[in-house]
């Protein structure tokens, strides 16, 4: 990967190490059909991080879409920064903030009747191309709107009336940061199907310890000696006899990913397809000779640093919604 010339993996090149988990994968790991004859199942879950490839497909039920504030798209997650750009090297100054999530749903790229629901508020953005927008403009030159949003949402120990604010001629930078409804992305998470059989993707349940991970008290107990032959496997808290059930501890590269949220990115480079073509670019530059310096790799991230580029500026023109 691009990403990993540099020296220590960035939370895209890991989020790249991980194999695309699609619609048989999820069926053949967390099975629909349980080994109980009962109305409900046992509630499975991965016990480790997967990968998807899904589309954004609103809000859960009982919601409603929210609208992001710059530019009135419908989304399911936003935040908004305002910020006053001061001397070189001095952090802006905050001016405006405001953020705004709504619990969802997904439905999977390769099966659209596999929906998976997500809690918002467990959801952090990364990589973001289609759903971030930055610009700088003053504020007499910000559109009606954007000066609305400042005044209703002000932040920091420096207050202004309109007025003196329209008479700033200082730079301010306008950032907004969406899930869009009807985006395809990329989500990282552990995978849980509850009893109900409703899939959903949560962040990875672990604490340094196994205890709070389904499926391993019973495997700690069995190590132990210590469990009680007895009781179910469901009444124990461990993993239901599957053969094709996921029911082991996230391995040492699971745990050193630090993941505390389900990660989620609309870069289309991560989708497959154009990733492909990219590690292919990348590999077939690391075969030329050593005597080039490095010279292709800079080239090819440049590359592709403009084609991200172009893309998020097609479908700002496209869309109608560039800042």
């Amino acid at each position: 990967m691009l990403q990993r010339q540099s020296g220590n993996p960035t939370v895209r090149s890991q989020v790249e190490d991980l194999k695309i988990c699609r619609a048989k994968e999820v069926e053949r790991r967390l099975p629909c059909s349980g080994g109980y004859d009962c109305a409900f199942s046992k509630p499975l879950s991965t016990c480790q991080l997967v990968r998807l490839e899904a589309r954004i497909e609103g809000p859960a039920v009982g919601n409603v879409p929210l609208t992001t504030p710059l530019t009135g798209q419908a989304c399911v997650l936003f935040s908004v920064a305002v910020s006053r750009q001061l001397h070189d090297g001095i952090r802006p100054a905050p001016v405006a903030f405001a953020s705004g999530s709504v619990d969802f749903v997904i439905s999977l790229k390769d099966s659209p009747s596999v929906r998976i629901n997500l809690h918002a508020d467990e959801v952090s953005l990364f990589d973001m191309c289609r759903g971030r927008q930055v610009q700088r403009k003053a504020f007499a030159a910000a559109p009606d709107k954007w000066q609305d949003f400042i005044l209703t949402h002000r932040a920091g120990t420096e207050w202004q009336t309109s007025t003196q604010m329209r008479s700033d001629s200082s730079c301010l930078e306008f950032q907004e940061c969406a899930l869009l409804c009807g985006t395809v992305v990329t989500l990282v998470g552990e995978l849980h199907r509850g009893a109900d059989g409703a899939l959903s993707l949560r962040p990875l349940q672990h604490d340094g310890i196994l205890d709070d991970l389904p499926g391993t008290p019973e495997v700690c107990a069995q190590s132990t000696g210590s469990s009680e032959r007895w009781l179910t496997s469901w009444e124990c808290g461990g993993p239901e006899a599957h053969p094709n059930v996921a029911s082991k501890p996230p391995s040492p590269t699971d745990k050193g990913t630090g993941f505390g949220k389900v990660l989620a990115s609309d870069d289309p480079l991560l989708i497959e397809g154009a990733s492909s073509l990219l590690n292919s670019a990348a590999a077939m530059l690391r075969r030329l000779p050593s005597k080039c310096n490095g010279r292709p790799i800079t080239l090819a991230r440049q590359y592709f640093g403009a084609k991200r580029t172009a893309f998020q500026q097609h479908h700002g023109e496209q869309d109608g919604h560039s800042l």
